[in-house]
């Protein structure tokens, strides 16, 4: 009788706690982790990444190719989904293009995406790039931003970056390299990409045939408390993505003028191949209308060919007017005056006193 209520109340523990699904388990996993995650710290070490890295890599290994494991592959950035479905119109307007709604600044607007639409990041997302910002060296971009675009001297921003280096750690400059390692190994594995990508050259004129090697010699030695080490290295990496981005701008200026001239070309051989069609060049001529003739002792004449004109064509405008008042016309000659028969009934007692004529 014992074993059997110990039995009962078994089952009925078992019925009342439910399981949580392996599905909602994810989700709640997703949900901790994009709610811990810095999205400011990640927005900056995203931009890093497709500036001073992605940038570089094509052939065999593309970004899309990363692997699965990789904690810098977009298809893991756990909060990519939202930043893609931001619109900013300018300072105090950024809509959520989920639901349209508009914020004032871009922090609420993390907040309403955190809030309602946590849902909408898929479930193979698990990296939260903000966790991976020292290692892109995201302090050292951002002071070097900031003095750049400062109007200190030269010798003032040195003195700051080096007061900002002066609180590094051995240990925990020796832990970034080590975790640098560990995913320079996950993302670029040397067998995947050797010779396959861009050529970058350091101050020291060194050719780096893999985007592994450009990731270990500069990013990952730049985890020092060395300061000079590290400027003289993320300078270079600042150079190499400044002179790719104008290569590409020579590159399309160069199209686009190379486009104009073709077109030039094209439009004087166009006319040179007409003109040579039509030596005459009547096709390309505008024939001018022909020109009314007075011939001695009449009036303007239709020119042969252009048929019969209205009454009033062949007379000037002077001596329209004069027939319609009734007070006659008349053109003179070489030979004398003759009068038209049309207005000789307006004109004809004048005529004969002569007190009418025209020279």
């Amino acid at each position: 009788m014992a074993l059997l209520q110990v039995l009962l109340l078994f089952f009925s523990l078992t019925l009342l706690t439910v399981p949580r699904s392996v599905s909602g388990e994810h989700e709640h996993n997703i949900t901790a982790l994009s709610a811990r995650c810095d999205r400011a710290v990640s927005r900056h070490a995203r931009q890093i990444l497709q500036q001073y890295v992605f940038k570089h890599m094509h052939g065999k290994q593309r970004v899309d190719q990363l692997p699965a494991s990789c904690p810098l592959a977009p298809l893991n950035d756990i909060l990519l989904e939202h930043e893609q479905h931001k619109a900013r119109k300018n300072k105090a307007q950024h809509r959520c293009t989920y639901c349209q709604k508009v914020f004032k600044n871009e922090f609420y607007l993390d907040q309403h995406l955190q809030r309602k639409h946590v849902d909408t990041i898929p479930h193979t997302a698990t990296s939260c790039l903000a966790e991976v910002c020292d290692v892109l060296q995201c302090d050292w971009f951002s002071l070097h931003h900031q003095l750049q675009t400062s109007r200190m001297s030269k010798k003032k921003r040195e003195e700051k970056a080096r007061a900002a280096g002066a609180h590094c750690m051995p240990q925990a400059a020796t832990r970034t390299r080590q975790l640098c390692e560990e995913v320079g190994n996950k993302c670029f594995p040397v067998q995947a990409h050797t010779g396959s990508q861009r050529d970058l050259k350091d101050p020291g004129d060194h050719k780096w045939d893999s985007i592994h090697e450009y990731w270990m010699h500069y990013f990952c030695a730049a985890s020092t408390c060395n300061i000079d080490q590290k400027n003289e290295l993320m300078l270079a990496v600042v150079d190499a993505s400044t002179s790719y981005s104008r290569t590409i701008g020579i590159a399309v200026l160069l199209i686009v003028v190379l486009a104009m001239f073709y077109a030039g070309l094209y439009v004087w051989w166009s006319a040179s191949s007409s003109a040579a069609n039509d030596p005459s060049g009547k096709s390309k001529r505008v024939q001018p209308r022909p020109a009314l003739t007075k011939p001695a002792g009449r009036g303007y004449i239709n020119p042969p060919g252009t048929g019969a004109q209205p009454p009033g064509y062949g007379y000037s405008q002077h001596e329209q007017a004069v027939g319609q008042s009734g007070l006659g016309a008349a053109y003179a000659t070489g030979q004398g005056q003759v009068m038209h028969s049309a207005h000789a009934q307006h004109a004809g007692a004048m005529h004969q006193r002569g007190q009418v004529g025209y020279g």
